[in-house]
């Protein structure tokens, strides 16, 4: 009988007089319309969920050169974004793959490190910077080439944008002289790295200042500097134009959690290396103590470091011979920079593939939409707002319609599927949950473990930029 009709046809027989509309007591109701799977599905892979049709169940998988291609993640709160994550994140773990997490909430991370397997523990890189007595440390300066150099002062004054909106804070007049301030510090001979916390100070101690000057090895920024900035006069001289710059850097200096994570020279994660050999990052940036905009700070810092990590790989003219890592960021509409746009079309040249997730598409400004929509290759919908229906609805070709994207139920999802190079029609897909072992009693000697390799007592450094900052002959 089941090859005479199918499920609708079968389901007529049933029908009820139900006297209300809408959802029916004790009957399930799907408010979606089920869209089929192409038959050409992948069977290995990353397993994305199952998909039903016609009492058949399928896989769905995410093959390892699709991955390459990124994937974008949209629903709202509660709809099963998180469910997935972890499950995918539990995969790569139990494969031996490389992998970061920065999640902005925290609970993620906690999962993460309960599923460690035991053999991948000695890969953990815990981050959590409201750490009460070490820090790690974070400093974007510490470049060695000019390429890197370039890179460092476009994407932190990028971030700065973001964060302040320099349009309607700081404009031209603080690109100019972030600028110039980050080339003065880059710029000096010897083993002197700056970080940047030391922008203020060129600002407020003139010795400090004339000694970065005469040592200065850019001719043109040591000219800005002698022939600009200090003969500027009225409106635009120095004392003038110094809270513009240091307004904006303040918050950093006099938070103690910030000040002892961006003041130390050297950085204590070597994240090329972290790459390279398939370590498992997992950075806790909840809010709590550190604040938000602290929070996103912290978290563009870190993704400018995985990016220039990433883009040193240009070195090794055999980009097969490195392994792939692989980089979940929930709620990334807090990092999302112009640069960090533009690398999900150079990233997967150094085997960097991207897992993005966030629960509204409004929360992004229109290039951040254009560039994600253009460069993503696979797309999972969870249930989400009106607004964000119409849109995903465009790129789903309209096969998935507006109130289908309205009605999706928790757990179920559409997708757009990258399959060997090609993308997929639209169809949906439920997720699984989770298949962990979780180990409670490890986390705590694992968080350990990271503290010690990868961090400093904060009371050493405290010490350390408490006395750079007060000792002028220190530097």
């Amino acid at each position: 009988w089941r090859f005479l009709f199918d499920v609708s046809e079968a389901l007529a027989v049933f029908r009820l007089p139900i006297p209300v509309p809408g959802e029916f007591p004790g009957i399930e109701t799907t408010l979606f319309q089920p869209k089929p799977a192409p038959v050409d599905l992948p069977n290995d892979g990353l397993l994305l969920g199952e998909h039903w049709r016609l009492n058949r169940c399928r896989k769905v998988c995410l093959q390892s050169l699709d991955r390459q291609r990124h994937a974008y993640v949209v629903g709202k709160t509660g709809t099963g974004k998180s469910t997935l994550l972890l499950s995918l994140i539990l995969q790569d773990l139990q494969a031996g793959r490389g992998l970061g997490l920065i999640d902005p909430h925290g609970e993620l991370v906690e999962e993460v490190l309960a599923c460690i397997p035991a053999a991948r523990e000695n890969d953990v890189i815990y981050i959590d910077p409201q750490d009460p007595d070490r820090a790690v440390g974070l400093n974007l300066l510490e470049c060695t080439t000019s390429l890197e150099k370039d890179f460092a002062i476009n994407y932190l004054i990028e971030v700065f944008d973001v964060l302040y909106d320099l349009r309607q804070t700081g404009g031209p007049i603080f690109e100019l002289y972030m600028r110039n301030s980050l080339q003065l510090l880059m710029e000096q001979p010897g083993p002197f790295t700056a970080s940047v916390l030391e922008v203020p100070r060129i600002f407020q101690d003139r010795r400090f200042r004339r000694r970065l000057i005469e040592n200065c090895r850019n001719p043109y920024a040591r000219k800005f500097w002698e022939d600009e900035a200090l003969q500027a006069s009225r409106d635009l001289d120095l004392p003038n134009i110094a809270p513009y710059i240091t307004s904006k850097l303040s918050r950093f200096v006099y938070n103690d959690f910030i000040r002892t994570i961006l003041g130390q020279r050297r950085s204590t994660i070597n994240f090329r290396e972290a790459m390279d050999e398939g370590k498992i990052l997992l950075v806790d940036l909840r809010k709590g103590l550190l604040g938000e905009t602290n929070s996103h700070f912290l978290g563009m810092l870190l993704v400018g470091k995985l990016f220039a990590a990433a883009l040193s790989r240009t070195e090794v003219k055999d980009k097969t011979s490195l392994r792939d890592f692989y980089l979940y960021v929930d709620e990334f509409q807090n990092l999302a920079t112009p640069t960090f746009v533009s690398i999900l079309s150079e990233a997967r040249k150094y085997r960097l593939s991207l897992i993005l997730a966030n629960q509204y598409i409004s929360q992004l400004k229109e290039h951040i939409i254009h560039g994600i929509f253009g460069n993503v290759g696979s797309l999972i919908s969870y249930r989400v707002g009106f607004n964000d229906a119409e849109i995903l609805s465009k790129e789903f070709a309209r096969v998935v319609s507006e109130n289908d994207l309205l009605g999706l139920s928790n757990f179920n999802a559409y997708v757009k599927l990258l399959v060997d190079g090609s993308v997929t029609a639209p169809f949906d897909l439920r997720s699984l949950l989770p298949d962990k072992s979780p180990r409670p009693e490890v986390v705590d000697r694992i968080r350990q473990l990271s503290r010690e390799r990868y961090s400093r007592p904060r009371e050493e450094v405290e010490a350390e930029v408490r006395t750079f900052w007060l000792d002028e002959e220190e530097a």
